[in-house]
Parts: structure tokens; sequence; C-alpha cells
């Protein structure tokens, strides 16, 4: 049960992890495609 227990929340953490990287990933690109958009127009 504990190991089982552990295999959850590692799962659930690492699960977590990506999504926050994903929307920061996806922040920075907004950011950059506005500074672009900005420097261009």
């Amino acid at each position: 049960m504990l190991i089982t227990n552990s295999l959850i929340l590692n799962l659930l953490s690492s699960f977590y992890l990506y999504k926050t990287i994903n929307q920061l990933t996806i922040g920075w690109e907004i950011l950059l495609f506005t500074c672009l958009n900005f420097i261009f127009t």
C-alpha cells in the first residue's frame, strides 16, 4: 500500500510539474511574440 501511495504521489507531482512548465513555456512564447510584434510594427 505504501509503495502504491508513493508511486501515485510521484505521478501526481511530475504531472503538476509538467503542467507548470507547459504554462510557463506558453507564457514565454506569448511574451516573446508580443515583444517581436512591438518591435516590428
